[in-house]
């Protein structure tokens, strides 16, 4: 393949991706403030890797090409449109069985950590649904105090489709039965801010 027919084939396939970029942005900006916007731009930064690998060819094989800026502008551009979408995103937070807030808390602060807007009323399009059991354990020692925890959680859409979701489990135990709750809720408080939530959730948004 000379010179000429590799600039041709190269022109080519970067208008197709440019068409096709340009599509998937138009589409996010008609579902703003959704996880499917969020999907579609992350396509299109995809689409703009190898669209801006293409073009460094196709300026190799052609230096009349040098310097074109596509109509996208570069694969950063999408990916920051990209954050910038996640930001837009609100998330209802929704706790049963809290205790003093302190799960609402670290769950809010956990989501806005990570760029999310947060409410506590049905003001955006995904409500993270939680369930918090914290419960004394009988215990045959009279030394120790034992309690178990529960918790669950779900991420869903304002029509009720489930996006996300996961639970976790345990026991905790101390000379006194408050001390032990005090510490099962700390260490889920530990989960939701770096560990178990935290993770579950890194791993969904880069799946999309």
């Amino acid at each position: 393949m000379n010179r000429i027919e590799g600039s041709a084939r190269y022109s080519i396939m970067i208008r197709e991706n440019e068409t096709i970029i340009d599509e998937l942005i138009k589409e996010a900006q008609q579902n703003q403030r959704t996880f499917e916007a969020v999907q579609m731009l992350n396509l299109a930064h995809s689409f703009a890797v190898v669209t801006d690998n293409f073009q460094s060819i196709l300026s190799v094989l052609n230096p009349a090409f040098i310097g074109r800026t596509p109509s996208y502008r570069n694969a950063e551009s999408i990916r920051t449109l990209s954050q910038n979408s996640l930001r837009e995103i609100v998330i209802t937070v929704n706790v049963s069985g809290d205790e003093n807030d302190r799960i609402q808390r670290a769950f809010t602060e956990s989501l806005n950590s990570r760029g999310f807007r947060t409410s506590d009323s049905a003001v955006g399009q995904y409500t993270l649904y939680v369930s918090f059991v914290l419960e004394n354990i009988e215990s045959a020692s009279s030394r120790f105090q034992y309690v178990r925890y529960v918790l669950n959680y779900s991420l869903r859409n304002s029509i009720g489709v489930e996006l996300f979701s996961s639970s976790e489990n345990g026991r905790e135990g101390h000379l006194n039965v408050s001390e032990a709750r005090n510490r099962a809720i700390q260490i889920v408080e530990r989960s939701i801010g770096t560990t178990g939530f935290a993770e579950s959730f890194e791993a969904f948004l880069e799946g999309m």
